[in-house]
């Protein structure tokens, strides 16, 4: 099965704006699915292993072009967001 996702390409979690992950690596498992090993940004001991297409999933992840820096706040977020963030 092919997979649109490559390594490097780095998403943010919808259920979580400030879970930033990284493609570490991708595999197939015994059926042929494509998964990913990624790699959180924020604390780079963390990884998962995520079904390809969950990870193309807009719904549940959403691409980004680029990586924030862990103490960087969005554009647009407010000193509540940017507050909350820091507890």
């Amino acid at each position: 099965m092919k997979s649109d996702i490559n390594v490097g390409a780095c998403f943010r979690d919808s259920a979580n704006f400030w879970s930033e992950w990284r493609v570490d690596r991708i595999y197939a498992d015994p059926l042929g699915l494509p998964h990913a090993i990624v790699v959180n940004l924020s604390d780079p001991t963390e990884r998962r292993t995520i079904a390809c297409p969950t990870l193309s999933d807009r719904r549940r992840f959403e691409p980004i072009s680029g990586a924030r820096r862990p103490w960087s706040p969005p554009v647009g977020a407010s000193a509540v967001d940017v507050a909350l963030a820091g507890a």
